[in-house]
């Protein structure tokens, strides 16, 4: 994408923050039973990224999260109330997008296969990917560890949960175009003007809707990141 880099907020170039817990703005405490599909990506045993259980021994999360990086820098936890005390497994393989290029958020999907197969329990189920576009405007729940507001607040990693509206593809184009990012089909945007925003750390977390992931955030905009004046998350869809 052709943008301004202080515009933008996504989890490299946010990476020099040390809060780096995922977390919900206007968030309400959860459960992992209530989101037995959240995992934790961590990057040297830290909180890096959000991943979704999919399968047996695979989650998805976004691109960039682990573009340039080794399987023997990340780790997988599932089952987690505050993102690292739960099941943790070693990471096998990942592969980005083929066409997917680093800078840019189109194709901004990865799947990372863990050592071994999950242990299916009420902390850890797989969800389902949709298939077919949102109606503008339907209701999504979003959950993630950590952070409640702008860096520099305490951390917070309990698990917190909000609710996200989904853009309409044309609200979505005009906003992201607005902000330097080219658009693609494959973008999308969540909002909840003034409540539910999602911060920094939370990358990767996946938007849902009846018991299917449809995005999972990728990019936001740096004016009113993570307050109640924050603009529309941006998303790689799934669907």
């Amino acid at each position: 994408a052709s943008c301004v880099a202080s515009e933008l907020v996504s989890p490299k170039s946010s990476a020099a923050n040390t809060n780096t817990g995922l977390g919900i703005y206007d968030g309400k405490k959860t459960t992992i039973q209530k989101h037995p599909y959240i995992a934790s990506l961590l990057l040297d045993g830290s909180l890096w990224c959000a991943g979704t259980v999919v399968s047996s021994n695979w989650i998805i999360t976004i691109a960039e999260c682990v573009y340039s990086l080794s399987t023997s820098d990340l780790s997988v936890v599932v089952g987690s109330n505050d993102g690292i005390n739960g099941k943790k497994y070693t990471v096998k393989s990942f592969a980005t997008h083929p066409k997917y290029s680093y800078g840019n958020f189109d194709y901004d999907f990865a799947c990372v296969q863990i050592s071994g197969k999950f242990k299916w329990s009420s902390k850890t189920k797989p969800i389902k990917i949709g298939t077919k576009e949102p109606k503008a405007n339907a209701k999504f729940t979003v959950a993630g560890y950590g952070d409640t507001s702008a860096v520099g607040a305490p951390a917070n990693n309990d698990l917190l949960q909000g609710t996200l509206m989904w853009e309409s593809k044309s609200q979505c184009k005009t906003f992201l175009e607005s902000i330097g990012i080219t658009w693609t089909p494959r973008l999308a945007c969540g909002y909840n003007k003034g409540k539910t925003t999602l911060c920094q750390g939370d990358w990767a977390d996946a938007l849902v809707y009846k018991n299917a992931v449809y995005g999972i955030f990728a990019v936001g905009a740096a004016s009113g990141f993570c307050t109640s004046d924050a603009q529309p998350s941006g998303l790689a869809d799934v669907t």
